[in-house]
């Protein structure tokens, strides 16, 4: 299993020699957005500047932002009208990009979004740029990415460090963003996993704290309608798959302004698998006659039925809080440890058949220190501490399920993108 320490700049820093089939673009940026062929396991990073930096969390609230939430039906949004793409590409701000009937002009213009993902292992900062016909999407030109260490729930004890940690993430807004636009430049902080796993007590005050200090930077907290407390937020977990989702199949052309126009097929839609510090997340959008035997109202823990551009898109959704990567190891190896205590009253070293012959590892367990010692084992040994955790033998109350009872439907379409730490961890192999 590894050390429970953040390990993603090692990885991306590593500069393996890779196989064959795995394939990788040039990047200067620390974390990547692999794409998983079930057919080639091929991996490569995005060849457009939309996808070089992708911690990829919160630009799936950007696009929410201007395509789904109310934004759109501000005067002026053509909700119909297909998107200037292709050859036509980023235009000069200023130019005409479409006369209507009465002979009246749109021109090009940008705007920014600026939007917080407080994760469980660091906070990041995604300044988008975003170019419109009039008030109608046309392309994101660009992004800005900074990123901090540790997390906000790193603060837990101090919530007004917590907030602080940001400020490095606000001067770089600042400094992208021009002066004359700051004060309409929608901000928003969106919080996963890492908050999640907190006590509530503890989530307010560092979203307080957080609240009140981006307020003293020139930014529109929220867009104008959202309360400051919707804008500064933990992220429910089916929020965040979906928002991935939309988020992906976006960036691929899936999903567009206009799209009404043609059916909507799911199975030509990607499934999106996010693994993340403290929990992972599987999205994939379902043919309403194709799963005649489940109806997605009666069971919207597990269904997200998404209203985008005058379709209705039902989502399968399933936010796996505690399997994060960094969060499963931990408890894989607390789960280990009550195992050993309760087998052994010798007071003999622990041993962790997932760890290396030789390696050692103090693991705190209800403030008491716990040292492992890896005993390489082997696979089957590793397996059978690491299997009880996923708990395959709970009851399924509504089939088919995955593990501790959480149905999950067939997965239909043939196209699959893992990110985070799924890429992290197979740039090795």
């Amino acid at each position: 299993m590894g050390s429970m320490s953040d390990e993603r700049e090692s990885s991306a820093a590593s500069a393996p020699v890779l196989p064959e089939h795995v394939h990788l673009s040039p990047t200067t940026h620390e974390t990547r957005m692999g794409y998983l062929s079930p057919n080639s396991l091929e991996m490569r990073n995005s060849r457009t500047a939309v996808y070089r930096r992708v911690s990829l969390l919160l630009l799936m609230a950007a696009v929410h932002y201007f395509l789904v939430s109310d934004w759109r039906r501000r005067p002026g949004w053509q909700p119909d009208g297909a998107p200037i793409r292709g050859s036509a590409g980023i235009r000069k701000v200023g130019e005409v990009c479409h006369v209507d009937a009465t002979g009246k002009e749109e021109r090009i213009r940008n705007r920014h979004a600026i939007i917080f993902d407080a994760g469980s292992t660091g906070s990041r900062v995604h300044v988008y740029e975003f170019q419109f016909c009039g008030s109608k999407l046309n392309v994101l030109v660009d992004e800005v990415f900074e990123e901090v260490k540790p997390g906000l729930s790193h603060y837990h004890a101090d919530p007004l460090q917590a907030a602080k940690s940001l400020k490095p993430l606000l001067d770089s807004a600042v400094a992208r963003v021009p002066p004359d636009t700051r004060k309409c430049t929608p901000l928003v902080v969106k919080a996963t996993a890492g908050l999640r796993l907190l006590p509530e007590y503890s989530v307010t005050g560092i979203l307080q704290n957080v609240r009140e200090f981006i307020k003293t930077h020139p930014f529109l907290l929220g867009d104008g309608k959202l309360s400051h407390s919707e804008a500064v937020a933990v992220m429910d977990g089916s929020e965040e798959g979906v928002f991935a989702w939309v988020t992906v199949n976006f960036l691929q052309d899936k999903l567009r302004p206009g799209f009404t126009s043609m059916p909507f097929l799911p199975d030509e839609t990607s499934v999106v698998m996010d693994l993340g510090g403290g929990s992972t997340q599987i999205v994939f959008a379902i043919a309403r006659d194709g799963y005649a035997d489940i109806d997605p109202l009666k069971h919207p823990q597990y269904y997200y039925r998404l209203a985008l551009h005058g379709n209705q898109v039902d989502l399968y959704q399933q936010s796996y809080l505690g399997y994060g990567l960094m969060e499963a190891r931990k408890n894989i190896k607390l789960a280990h440890i009550q195992k050993m205590l309760a087998d052994s009253s010798d007071g003999r070293a622990l041993r962790f058949p997932c760890y290396t012959k030789g390696h050692k590892e103090d693991v705190d367990k209800s403030g008491k220190m716990f040292a492992l010692t890896g005993d390489s084992s082997g696979w089957d040994a590793c397996l059978n501490v690491v299997r009880p955790v996923f708990r395959k033998e709970d009851p399924c109350l509504v089939h088919p399920c995955s593990f501790n009872g959480i149905h999950q439907p067939a997965i239909r379409t043939k196209n699959l993108i893992a990110f985070s730490y799924f890429f992290d961890r197979l740039i090795p192999l």
